[in-house]
């Protein structure tokens, strides 16, 4: 299965990285390999877990983050990673489906070290199996 991450998935990542790049430097970059680690096992665990807000619900697995993603016929789409130490309240508001890939949210550059393989707009990972 494909894993394909939205415009506001790809934001939330970089802001995650950039949380914790200003935490302690390194930090940025074990975050960020730890989040696509757990992208990376949506190809082959997507669609177990339960659901929530409308999205799957996964939760990584070294930081306390939560992944919302949507499951088609042959990909996963990712919609968010979300702090899950944030208000439900926001959470849900940042979910509502008219809020997903909204044009006006704030986006930073994207260090090189986050730059995946990208069709369009998104970036893709594909896991053989």
């Amino acid at each position: 299965m494909t894993v394909v991450l939205s415009s506001d998935a790809e934001a939330d990542l970089v802001d995650g990285f950039w949380f914790y790049e200003h935490q302690q430097t390194g930090w940025g970059s074990y975050f960020r390999s730890s989040i696509v680690a757990d992208l990376e096992s949506l190809a082959i665990l997507g669609g177990i877990h339960a659901k929530q807000h409308g999205y799957h619900r996964g939760l990584s697995k070294r930081f306390p983050f939560v992944i919302y993603y949507s499951v088609e016929q042959e990909s996963i789409t990712v919609v968010a990673e979300l702090d899950a130490r944030r208000s439900p309240l926001w959470i849900r508001r940042r979910l509502r489906k008219d809020s997903i890939e909204s044009p006006t949210r704030n986006r930073r550059n994207v260090p090189p070290s986050l730059r995946g393989s990208r069709t369009g707009s998104k970036m893709e990972w594909t896991v053989a199996g």
